[in-house]
Parts: C-alpha cells; sequence; structure tokens
C-alpha cells in the first residue's frame, strides 16, 4: 500500500500515528513487541483526535528531518498504514482517550505531564516508557471515557453537572451528551460525578468541573427540567439539591520495596464521608460536610474542621478547588522526612488549611471516571527546607509553601522558594576525547518556582528553576574553543533514579505449517529465561571527610592503665548509595611510604605503574536457563562496611594481605571508589534478601573516583615499662618505613618518642582516681639499658662511643645533680648484631630519687602508684639535609640528579660543608630542648600514642639512698 492509494483520513491518521510512535529507538525484540502493542491500541484510539489534544509539549527538534515520515523503515511504515486503515473502521469502540506524557510524574502543575481535560481523572493505564531518538523518554496514559448525563442551566453553555444514573439514555446529537427523561429526582450510581467548578467556587475558570469519586447519591430538583435543543435543562430560578456519598480510594500502586516514596506510603489521610451542597442559576454553595479531615504527614499529625464562615476558592497555584478548614496545629512540624532523594526539614506556621478538590477542562461528551475526592493542603510561611541529592551550599529555603497530601502523593509547590548560595553540578557525556566529562552547572536564585512530588509507587520528581552554565566540549567555534552558554531561569526536572536489575525474558516456541498441513498441532511452548544485570551504577562517589572510628576507650578501675583501642578510617560520602542493592567499593592504585619517616632516596621518587581494573572484558556472554550468579567481577574490588547508623559513613577495608599492625599502614595509598551492585536487602520471586547480585563483570561498577593520599590508622604504638631499686625504664619502637617489603626508615629515625610520667591520686570526692603529670622525656634510638654495674665504658667503647653515651646521660639527667651517678645504666646500641630491616627502638630511664624529688612535689608518697604513655611525635622537616638520608653520598646524589633533573642542584663542595655543620651540632648536647607535649603541646603532630601502662611496683624505693 503506498501514499498515493490511501485516502486523505488515512493520510492523516498515520501522520498521527508516525509522530507519536514510529521514531522510537528499538534495542531488543521485547522493545519492538512493545511498540506493535502500543500502535494497535492508538490505531483505535487516535481518529478523532486533535495532536494539541494529546500532546501539550512540543520541540523544535520534532520539525528536524529525524522525525519525518520517510525515515521510518519501509516494513514499519506499512504496518502503520494498514493500523491507519484498521482504526478509521473501528473508530469509536475503543471507549479510550490518549495522552502522550515527556515528564515521570503526573501533576496538573507540570507542563506535559496532565492534559487540561484529566486533572482528578482516573488513569487507566500507562505503556511506556519509549526511548524516542533524540534520548527522551515518552509515556503514554490511558483515560476510560464514560457516558454520563448533563444537566445544564438555561442561558448557560456549559452543564452545571455531569452523572451517571441507571435509567434509559438517547443520544439526540452525537455531539452532545445523552439525555434522560426528565425528572424532579436522581438516584446517582457509582461511580464518579463531575460538578461546574464555579459552583463551588465562582472565580473559577469557565469549563472546568471537579470530579469526585462516589458511592451513591442524590440529585433533588425543585422543578421539573426540559428538554431544550437537546439538552436536559433547569430554568435559572429551580434549586438542585445534590447529596453524595463519598469514595475515597485506596492507594493500590504503593512500591514497598523501592526506597523512593517512602513519605508517601508512610502518609494517612482521612477525607470526608459525605457532602451536600445546592445550586440554581443565582449561584451554588455548600450545605453540609460530614465528618472531620485528617493526617499524618512527615510525622506531623493535624485534624481539620471546616471552616463555614469562609467561601471555597478557586487556587491557581495548585490547579485545585480550596474548601476553608481550620488545622487543629499551629505549625507544621517535619519530624520525619526518610527520602533518599529529598530531604524537607525544619518547621514552620501554617497560614490556612483547606480540602483540595481537582479541576479540569473536561471534555462533557467524553468525561472520565474521577480518580477520587481530592486531598488536604496547608499552605505554610517561612521556615520549612529542602535538599535534594546533589545539592551544594546549603539548603533551598521554602518561603510560602504550599503541602498537598493526596492518596498516594505528597506535594510541595512554593513560587518563591531560593539560596543564593546553592548551586548544583550535572555530569554529561563522557568519551574517549572528553574523559572527564561535561558538565552543566547550576546556580540557584533568591527566588525561584519548586514543585516536588513523591508518589507511594516509588516515584519522586522536583521542578526547580535555576541559571545555568553548560561546560560542553561541542559545539565549538571555527578556533576549536567551547562556547561560553548562560542562561537563565533553565528549568530543571530532576527525578528519582529507576535503577538497573534482572531481566526477565520469555520465548515462545511456535510450531508453523503450511497450508492444510498439521491440523492439529502442539501448543505454543514458552521458554523463559532470566539475565543478569548488565548496566552499571550511574551514582558517581563523591568524598565529603574522612576520620578514624575507634573502639571504645576502655581503663582500669585505678586509671593506671588503658586497654588498646581498635581504629579503622571512616569515608564520608557526599550521599548515600541510591539503589538500595548498591554500596560503595575500593580498590588499591598505588603505595608510598610516608616521607617523613623514609629514608627518601631518589628510587622511592619513581611513581609505580597502577594495576589495569582487573574485571573480564566480556567480549560474548553466555547465559543459560537456570544458571547460577557466578558473581562476576565481584572480587575486583573490596566493599566497604556501612555505618549502622549513617547512609553516607562507610569503613574503608585494609588492604588485601596486610593487617592493622603491618609497617606498611604507615604509609600512604591511592585508592579508587566506585559505587557496584552488591547485595539485595529484599526478597522477591527472584532473588532472597543478603543474596550477591547478579551481574555482568562489565556492568559491575560504576564511573570511578581516585583519591590519592590516603593513610589508615598507623599501627599501635606499644611501651615496655620496667622498674628495679634504683631506675624506671622504658622502650618503644620506632614507626618503620618499607618499600617492597625492605626497610626505608630515616638513618636516625626522624620521629621522637617521648614518655609521659603519671601518678596516680584519688580525686577530692573520693569517687575515682585521676592521673598527675610529673614528668616528661624524650626516648633515645641509640642506647639501651645496662644491667651491668660493673661494666668500664673506657674498655669496651671507643672516644666516639663515649661521647654518645656521654650525650645521651647529660640530657637525660640534666635534672640531676651529678649525672655521673646513672651514666653506668646506659650501653650503646650494638646495630652490628641486628637485622637491618629491624625495628629500632628509643630507651628513656628515671631514676627512683629523681621520681621522689617528683612525687615530693606535689606532697605524694614515693610509693605512690606510676603509670607510663608513649607518644611518637612527627618531625619538622624544613631543607633537604633533613628529607633526604646520606646526601653527601655519591650514589645518592647521582640517582637524585637523575630523578629531579634539576639544573639548580648544590655543588657536592656545598653538600659536604652542610652535612659536616650538622653532624656536628648532632655531637652537642642541647639541654633547653623544646617539650612538644608540654611547654610546646599543639605545635607539633602526634602520629600516634601508646595505651596508659602500670609501672610495676617496687618495694623500698628510698632504701639504696638512705643506705
Amino acid at each position: 500500500m503506498t501514499k498515493n492509494t490511501i485516502s486523505h483520513h488515512q493520510q492523516d491518521l498515520l501522520a498521527l500515528l508516525a509522530g507519536v510512535s514510529g521514531h522510537f529507538e528499538v534495542t531488543s525484540p521485547q522493545d519492538e513487541r512493545s511498540i506493535q502493542s502500543l500502535q494497535e491500541t492508538l490505531a483505535r484510539v487516535l481518529p478523532g483526535e486533535d495532536i494539541t489534544t494529546i500532546k501539550t509539549s512540543f520541540f523544535s527538534v520534532e520539525n528536524s528531518d529525524l522525525f519525518f515520515t520517510d525515515t521510518i523503515a519501509p516494513h514499519q511504515l506499512t504496518r502503520l498504514q494498514e493500523l491507519a486503515g484498521r482504526g478509521l473502521k473501528e473508530a469509536g469502540g475503543a471507549d479510550l482517550r490518549v495522552f502522550v506524557r515527556e515528564v515521570p510524574v503526573r501533576s496538573t502543575q507540570m507542563k506535559g505531564s496532565v492534559p487540561l481535560w484529566a486533572g482528578g481523572a482516573a488513569l487507566e493505564k500507562t505503556i511506556g516508557p519509549f526511548h524516542s531518538k533524540d534520548g527522551r523518554k515518552i509515556w503514554f496514559d490511558f483515560f476510560r471515557i464514560e457516558r454520563l448525563i448533563a444537566l445544564y442551566l438555561e442561558g448557560r453553555p456549559d452543564p452545571a453537572i455531569l452523572f451517571n444514573v441507571s435509567l434509559l439514555r438517547k443520544f439526540i446529537i452525537h455531539t452532545l451528551p445523552p439525555v434522560i427523561e426528565p425528572l424532579t429526582k436522581y438516584k446517582l450510581l457509582p461511580d464518579s460525578v463531575w460538578v461546574n467548578s464555579e459552583i463551588f467556587a465562582p472565580n473559577a475558570p469557565a469549563g472546568f468541573y471537579t470530579g469526585l469519586k462516589i458511592k451513591h447519591g442524590e440529585i433533588a430538583l425543585s422543578a421539573h427540567p426540559h428538554i431544550i435543543n437537546s439538552k436536559l435543562t433547569i430554568s435559572p430560578n429551580t434549586i438542585v439539591t445534590v447529596k453524595l456519598e463519598l469514595d475515597q480510594p485506596a492507594v493500590t500502586d504503593a512500591d514497598p520495596a523501592s526506597p523512593y516514596g517512602i513519605d508517601a506510603r508512610k502518609a494517612t489521610l482521612e477525607l470526608p464521608k459525605q457532602l451536600s451542597f445546592h445550586f440554581s442559576g443565582n449561584g451554588g454553595a455548600i450545605d453540609e460536610i460530614a465528618d472531620n479531615l485528617q493526617w499524618s504527614v512527615y510525622g506531623h499529625t493535624a485534624h481539620f474542621t471546616w471552616n463555614r464562615q469562609f467561601a471555597p476558592t478557586y487556587g491557581p497555584v495548585l490547579n485545585r478547588v480550596l474548601i476553608p478548614y481550620i488545622c487543629s496545629e499551629n505549625s507544621l512540624a517535619v519530624n520525619n522526612c526518610q527520602s533518599p532523594f529529598n530531604t524537607v526539614s525544619e518547621t514552620a506556621s501554617i497560614q490556612r488549611s483547606a480540602w483540595a478538590l481537582p479541576a479540569a477542562q473536561v471534555d462533557v461528551t467524553k468525561p472520565p471516571p474521577a480518580a477520587g475526592i481530592g486531598g488536604i493542603a496547608i499552605q505554610c510561611n517561612k521556615g520549612l527546607t529542602a535538599k535534594w541529592n546533589g545539592l551544594q551550599g546549603g539548603e533551598v529555603n521554602l518561603s510560602n509553601p504550599y503541602v498537598l497530601c493526596d492518596a498516594g502523593r505528597i506535594s510541595i509547590t512554593d513560587l518563591q522558594a531560593g539560596n543564593l548560595y546553592c548551586n548544583q553540578e550535572y555530569a554529561l557525556w563522557k568519551d574517549d576525547l572528553n574523559p572527564f566529562a561535561s558538565s552543566v552547572k547550576l546556580q540557584y536564585t533568591n527566588a525561584f518556582p519548586f514543585l516536588y512530588n513523591a508518589l507511594a509507587n516509588g516515584t519522586e520528581a522536583l521542578l526547580a528553576f535555576a541559571n545555568t552554565n553548560p561546560l560542553l566540549d561541542r559545539p565549538v567555534t571555527v578556533s576549536g574553543q567551547a562556547l561560553d552558554i548562560h542562561s537563565k531561569n533553565s528549568v530543571l526536572l530532576d527525578k528519582e533514579p529507576r535503577f538497573p536489575d534482572l531481566i526477565a525474558l520469555e520465548y515462545t516456541v511456535q510450531a508453523t505449517f503450511k497450508t492444510k498441513h498439521a491440523a492439529q498441532k502442539d501448543a505454543d511452548l514458552a521458554l523463559p529465561l532470566e539475565l543478569p544485570i548488565t548496566i552499571p551504577p550511574a551514582q558517581i562517589p563523591k568524598n565529603a571527610s574522612a576520620g578514624i572510628a575507634l573502639s571504645p576507650y576502655v581503663r582500669n578501675e585505678k586509671y593506671s592503665a588503658t586497654e588498646l583501642r581498635r581504629r579503622f578510617l571512616w569515608i564520608e560520602f557526599e550521599e548515600p548509595v541510591k539503589d538500595t542493592k548498591d554500596t560503595y567499593f575500593a580498590r588499591i592504585l598505588a603505595y608510598a611510604p610516608d616521607q617523613l619517616i623514609s629514608n627518601n632516596h631518589p628510587e622511592l621518587l619513581i611513581a609505580s605503574e597502577e594495576p589495569a581494573f582487573p574485571v573480564d572484558p566480556e567480549y560474548i556472554r553466555v547465559i543459560t536457563p537456570n544458571q547460577s550468579n557466578d558473581n562476576a567481577g565481584l572480587d575486583a574490588m573490596q566493599p566497604m562496611e556501612k555505618a549502622t547508623d549513617s547512609d553516607r559513613h562507610y569503613l574503608l577495608p585494609l588492604p588485601p594481605g596486610l593487617h592493622s599492625e603491618s609497617p606498611e599502614m604507615f604509609g600512604f595509598f591511592t585508592y579508587e571508589f566506585r559505587v557496584g551492585h552488591y547485595r539485595y536487602n529484599d526478597t522477591t520471586a527472584h532473588h532472597k534478601k543478603d543474596e550477591n547480585v547478579w551481574s555482568t563483570a562489565q556492568g559491575r561498577f560504576g564511573r570511578v573516583l581516585r583519591a590519592t593520599g590516603i593513610q589508615h590508622p598507623a599501627p599501635t604504638l606499644t611501651c615496655t615499662v620496667n622498674r628495679d631499686e634504683e631506675k624506671l625504664y622504658v622502650s618503644a619502637p620506632y614507626a618503620v618505613a618499607v618499600h617492597k617489603g625492605k626497610n626505608i626508615i630515616s638513618d636516625p629515625p626522624r620521629t621522637e618518642l617521648w614518655c609521659l610520667l603519671y601518678a596516680q591520686v584519688k580525686q577530692a570526692d573520693n569517687q575515682d582516681f585521676r592521673n598527675i603529670l610529673l614528668d616528661d622525656k624524650m626516648l633515645d634510638w641509640n642506647v639501651r639499658v645496662e644491667h651491668d654495674k660493673r661494666v668500664d665504658w673506657a674498655a669496651v667503647y671507643t672516644d666516639e662511643q663515649r661521647m654518645t653515651l656521654k650525650r645521651v646521660a647529660i640530657r637525660n639527667w640534666k635534672d640531676e645533680l651529678d649525672y655521673g651517678n646513672f651514666r653506668h645504666v646506659y650501653q650503646l646500641a650494638d646495630i652490628t648484631t641486628v637485622n637491618k630491616d629491624a625495628t629500632k627502638y628509643g630507651t628513656v630511664i628515671w631514676s627512683n630519687n629523681g621520681i621522689n624529688q617528683l612525687l615530693a612535689l606535689y606532697g605524694l608518697p614515693p610509693d605512690s602508684p606510676l603509670s607510663v604513655l608513649c607518644v611518637e611525635m612527627l618531625p619538622q622537616i624544613t631543607n633537604l639535609y633533613d628529607h633526604v638520608n646520606s646526601l653527601d653520598s655519591e650514589e645518592v646524589q647521582r640517582n637524585l640528579k637523575s630523578t629531579v633533573t634539576s639544573e639548580n642542584f648544590l655543588s657536592e663542595g656545598i653538600i659536604k660543608e652542610e652535612m659536616a655543620i650538622r653532624k656536628k651540632a648532632m655531637q652537642s648536647v642541647n639541654l633547653s630542648e623544646s617539650k612538644p607535649l608540654s611547654n610546646n603541646l599543639g605545635h607539633y603532630r602526634i602520629l600516634r600514642t601508646s595505651p596508659l601502662t602500670e609501672v610495676p611496683f617496687v618495694c623500698c624505693t628510698e632504701c639504696k639512698q638512705q643506705n
């Protein structure tokens, strides 16, 4: 069939069919079948319809050659021609109307969402979404047509009321509603009544009707109506009294498995059960409303009483007839908003409340069923705030918002929402030429329209106006520069995401025989097949902060000792994981030792190659019926541990093969973070709770966030303390720097170990113990405790070694009257007998006599219980000589020059001169050294701290001195 052989009407219907359904993307046989089913329904519904009634938004791209009828494949165009011809023959038999929707939610406040003729109408079914060639999603909403009786007021063009009765109907003119026998009383049947909105609210637009779902009702007339000009008509003086038994609909499409729409699912609503009103040519009024209204929204519970003193009005912001009510509460306090998409919070005083009835410009010859009996609306003063995913710079302030609750729906509308500091950025396309992705930046103002909807079926969406700055890599100018684009009052329509899930397919095997062969054949065979998730998460991680999580602080009764505390690194992300079956994953890309504690030899400056992402490329993936989950790609990254009291805080697991005391924990890691499909948190026919998500390896993880300089908590510092009849001595290990398993710690260690000596005392109220700091000393790395009192330094050590011991003794006993009495307690650490990769230890000593003097200063007895605590301090490096060990070594200098490639590298002579100065300085004794934990507390950084450790009790610490 060609265009030349079809009629004018068929050509018009073909153009309409092709325009609304002929330009969809087809990616699977299932898509093609869905489109064909849609087109068959449209062919029966569209005859007689006009494009302006089925579609309210149009884009200039729709006039491009991309959407020309000629671009439709010939076999598809032929099929549409056949459907158009068949549709004309069956015109009028569908009893359905259709609307082409281009936004994800239905609201009369959004253009392209609900047509004027369907406000407050019950939806029969929705087909879609389908993907248009230009990337838009298209839904088709179908509404059933009812044949209702229309009662006219003489001299008025529009009916006063549309209703349903069981009497015989007669169509006098098919362009008008049917008529019935004129009576003074009519018993109404379920389920819909459409009342001219001007009867309730005189300021309502002409031709608008309020739909009410009823169980039954009655219309009483003070005089008989007449059939005038094929219309059931009453005189202006006739009084019509209407009594309705209302039918509040139940929420039937709630999705308890979805994290979205939870506030709408938890909201409760109780509306009036009966409504009575009257009208005539002189106007109308409400006579009675049975029962008060009640609601519970966002944890705010209130009841509402009809305010008879004020007449109803039409509210153009909500597109509703507002019947005034008085709220039992003076303010709306949002106590329990659980939406993961948009958080509403704070409290605002209530200006007014109303029973909000829908209003629509229905076609009186084809009215749809009414969806319900409206909802409850309140208007607040300023106070409420809203913050949705991705919004930066604070919360949006709602200055004069309407909060509307229908059955299964919460809506918030404010024409003057604002926060000048709020902004947002959306990532757009990303490809090989632009690996960092184009984006669009949104800047909000102090006053912009804001609309938010949450539905019980798991849909949430918001609309807001913003100034935009698209940062695009295309189009470009002739010089190749990206265009600098700015716009004002652009419309943002953001919706909660629909997440990837398992795909359930069903193939049908049908035996086809030649004509007059196989009169009997087997039934069609259905072959179901379940496919894994193939689409990676769209969410991109963004770090907000990081910190250390610690196990509880535990001390003994006398506060002389504390337990080791377990420590983990936590990461706070900017937003929670949106898909409940996803989580945050981490993977190590690189490791580097801490430059503050390593020798920083030049070979450490060479960056190692980062490992490739270890997932199967899956060029071909074979799926068989009843195939089990193979956890493809799951071991490529480590899942992070979510906090029990937060949706945004996650513990970062330790790297594979390492434990919390591994020396690698002193270094820094480069990580990548991704959102990935992980585990189900519910049970359905396809999976059980806590089962791993079945996904392809390539579809497992989303886009990457790369983070450098991440450091896990350092290994725990422990100290060993002992005491004998003349001294107390403490030893503790220095932090270790390792690279590829080799110890590369600076020699000597750059960090400083300090030991703090405490005495325990009882509080004045005798309720608990407290610690008093007696003294603090630095540990030395090159000495040990000498237990042999007969050792002769002159016989054992060289002059240089004796000078080292003397410097340590002077620094340690600088407060003693005669350090020579105690110098024999030190011995020089013999590094020749120790493994080069072994950990270095520091040692410090107090004499019992010195401790007794410290105790006496506080009026404490010599046998007071003691404890020690060690702290490792990070160094303050200010020059190259402190940063690199063995800088005077020719090999180090040669490697450093080849690595740094600096033309201004220091000469060998200058380096030797500076190294000699520093060596000499190290041989001197500084008796006025800074104490980072007492007189200079806060000026030095702490690397780690040991638990408080109890000093063993020694009897008679004064005995020797007395002898």
